[in-house]
């Protein structure tokens, strides 16, 4: 019955590990989650950022080439 005992207290030592293995790794996925919707809203302001850029950039162009004649 001690062999039994000690072989089922190492399955319980290993269980409880792997339970804390996976409750770490859920709040590792749970940042990386959030790090990721961060970043994704980020690059959704950089890019309506860069749209805005380029648009007033060709509006400059056109109101050049309107007042001076000169495509560029």
């Amino acid at each position: 019955m001690k062999a039994l005992n000690g072989i089922l207290s190492g399955f319980t030592k290993t269980v409880n590990k792997l339970e804390q293995l996976a409750k770490a790794n859920m709040v590792s996925v749970e940042e990386n989650t959030n790090r990721i919707s961060a970043l994704h809203q980020q690059n959704l302001s950089l890019t309506a950022e860069a749209q805005a850029a380029k648009n007033i950039a060709a509006n400059l162009a056109k109101l050049i080439e309107n007042e001076t004649g000169e495509i560029k």
